[in-house]
């Protein structure tokens, strides 16, 4: 046993205060003389000896009285044999997870709840002189501070359902940055949560610090059966107008039992447009399509949805997209006979608005205004040519290049290597029949109904040859060699033909081949694809290709409901980037506007690293680290008893109080009703 104010100890000598009374305040007996005594001489010495007894009973509840009142202000108390016992201030961290599936329900009720309702607890197990740290899934700026108990109580009080998503290991990391800040040796973090398998990560071994108290508080949850829709996108990079879709769902059962005829429907600017069924087999993921035809509307607003469940956050998937109106070309000529052959294919396409531009007439400044760009037979490329052609290939722009026999192969292969493409060696002289075509490229999707293997390729006479093979073939002659082909650089791609479309080299030029080659680059170049954003993330939009661009006196606003921002908005190499806040937590169709004019429909879903609802058992978090951490599970009804008992040992001043007050109590009925016995 040991004491947590030893120095009140000292107090026990108040004991000698009881006993010295009891020696000067002894009654001395007279003597009374009687004629006969034969018969009192017994009673005589019967009442002495009942006098000596009461007075002695009363001098022991005197002592026992001050003996524990003293143990009382002392506090005592028996050593946890689970930790050492550590004297003065704690500080203490206190994770709430506040995620979707702690919004589920046992059969104590919510999650959540439950969980504030722990912390209290174990808030009140503590001394006043301690401080807090109250953390939840938000990683709030507000969480990086201590607070009293009081300021405490209420942080609890105000934890919410949040869409954010946080793995352990991040929580791990916020708990030891506030830590770090104090000159702490009384260190202890408690987690509340469900557990998931999904929170847990590789590193969390790495955040643990062995000089902090852990303790695990799970809360169990009976298996449900949840379906979440995961993504959405389209077989066809571009949309237009009263354009059959073809929308592509990823949809997944995170439960034991297959699941038969599932409605899915689709809506489109709050239409409904397509409804189809599904059967999914347990803790499997089914991909299927939709099939439908665009609005005329410019903004698409889709929406893929299920019946909701009792865990409804992953039950929609919003996405948007834009109807395309133009597609912005840049010709680089530098051969006006093969010119005329790539100008005739674009005229047949009203979609594609094509610029035409010598080599000595570039405007770098135009570039960015361009979803591809084409460089035919180019004869000389300058240093600033290739940086700038670097620039916008990596933002998301397509690049096509097109030698020709006065084409400056050193220069036109340092280009190459900028976007670590083989180099050119020499031209060959070999006529050869065009023979391999890669159709599952995005290229062609739509394309070819039916493709036949013995379709009349074009023939070529003449080619470049390569150092190396292809990163990505898209065409081939017959004996493999590879003469166009695509390589991905950053957010871009460059696609690269090894022939001129001059007639000298052959009849590519008039073959039909050539018109999809040249009009689908542009329409899948397109560098803002993204259907949907992820809630949480720091989410950017390219908004360069704008009619009204952002500025300091052109400000856009970004609305969802009734909930308005002024985003924030930077300039990266030319182009225009919107941020989109952090604190929206609502998923839905966020709307850029400008002037009251909706410019773009932003879509935004909830993180799905919650559907799977797979628990951790505390066997297995003991496995990722934590093997010194006391357990509870959240059922346990004596928590914050446990609790101060684990931190403080067991606490002993309750009984002494008690006890001091039972003595007290047995020295008054002694003294009243002794001599009646």
């Amino acid at each position: 046993m040991r004491f947590a104010n030893p120095t009140i100890l000292f107090a026990l000598s108040a004991v000698s205060i009881p006993i010295l009374i009891h020696l000067f305040n002894l009654r001395k007996f007279k003597r009374v003389l009687f004629t006969n005594v034969q018969l009192l001489k017994e009673v005589q010495q019967q009442t002495i000896k009942q006098h000596r007894l009461k007075h002695l009973l009363v001098l022991l509840s005197r002592i026992l009285f001050i003996l524990f009142l003293v143990f009382a202000f002392a506090k005592p108390f028996i050593p946890s044999s689970k930790q050492s016992i550590r004297q003065g201030v704690n500080y203490t961290s206190i994770y709430i997870d506040n995620s979707f599936s702690m919004n589920l329900q046992n059969e104590d009720g919510v999650l959540l709840e439950q969980a504030k309702n722990k912390a209290k607890e174990i808030i009140s197990a503590y001394q006043a002189s301690d401080k807090f740290q109250i953390i939840s899934n938000d990683l709030a700026a507000q969480s990086q501070q201590f607070l009293t108990k009081e300021e405490t109580y209420k942080a609890i009080d105000e934890q919410k359902i949040s869409p954010n998503f946080c793995a352990l290991t991040s929580v791990i990391n916020r708990q030891n940055s506030l830590f770090a800040t104090v000159n702490a040796t009384n260190k202890n973090c408690f987690y509340l949560s469900d557990f998931q398998k999904n929170t847990i990560d590789k590193q969390l071994k790495q955040v643990i610090d062995t000089n902090i108290n852990y303790r695990i508080v799970y809360f169990n949850v009976s298996p449900i059966q949840n379906i979440s829709i995961d993504s959405v996108w389209f077989d066809a990079p571009i949309h237009l107008a009263n354009q059959a879709e073809k929308l592509i769902i990823k949809v997944s059962n995170h439960s034991a039992e297959a699941i038969k005829d599932l409605p899915i429907n689709l809506q489109l600017n709050n239409q409904s447009k397509a409804l189809i069924t599904i059967d999914i087999e347990s803790n499997a993921t089914k991909i299927d399509t939709i099939f439908y035809t665009n609005n005329s509307s410019r903004i698409q607003k889709g929406m893929v949805a299920i019946a909701s469940e009792q865990l409804p956050f992953d039950d929609q998937y919003y996405f948007g997209y834009e109807i395309a109106e133009n597609i912005p070309v840049l010709l680089i000529n530098g051969n006006n006979l093969s010119s005329k052959y790539i100008q005739s294919v674009y005229q047949t396409e009203a979609i594609i608005k094509l610029s035409v531009n010598a080599f000595e007439q570039i405007n770098y400044a135009d570039f960015n205004n361009f979803e591809t760009i084409i460089l035919n037979e180019p004869i000389s490329l300058s240093d600033g040519l290739i940086a700038m052609l670097q620039q916008v290939v990596a933002d998301g722009k397509s690049l096509i290049i097109i030698p020709s026999e006065k084409t400056n192969l050193p220069a036109l292969n340092k280009l190459l290597n900028t976007f670590q493409i083989p180099n050119f060696i020499a031209l060959q002289a070999n006529e050869q029949k065009m023979k391999e075509l890669n159709i599952s490229d995005k290229i062609f999707a739509g394309v070819f109904n039916n493709f036949s293997e013995n379709m009349q390729f074009p023939t070529l006479k003449k080619y470049f040859i390569q150092q190396n093979t292809a990163l990505e073939a898209i065409l081939k002659l017959n004996d493999g060699t590879v003469v166009l082909q695509k390589n991905k650089y950053k957010k871009g791609s460059v696609y690269l033909y090894s022939f001129s479309l001059d007639p000298s080299f052959g009849d590519f030029a008039k073959h039909p081949l050539m018109v999809p080659l040249f009009l689908r680059i542009p329409q899948i170049s397109n560098y803002d694809l993204q259907l949907a954003y992820e809630i949480g993330k720091q989410n950017r939009l390219n908004i360069s290709t704008i009619s009204n661009p952002i500025s300091e006196q052109n400000q856009y606003l970004l609305s969802i409901g009734a909930q308005q921002w002024i985003p924030e908005w930077k300039i990266i190499n030319s182009n225009t980037y919107l941020l989109i806040p952090a604190e929206i937590n609502q998923a839905g169709w966020l709307t850029l506007q400008n002037k009251q004019q909706n410019i773009r429909a932003i879509a935004l879903n909830y993180n799905r690293s919650e559907s799977n609802l797979s628990y951790l058992n505390s066997s297995a978090l003991s496995d990722f680290g934590f093997k010194t951490a006391i357990i509870y599970e959240a059922s346990f009804h004596n928590f914050k008893n446990t609790i101060a008992q684990d931190n403080f040992g067991l606490q002993l001043w309750k009984i002494c109080v008690i006890l001091a007050l039972v003595f007290l109590a047995s020295e008054v009925l002694i003294l009243r009703f002794f001599s009646r016995f």
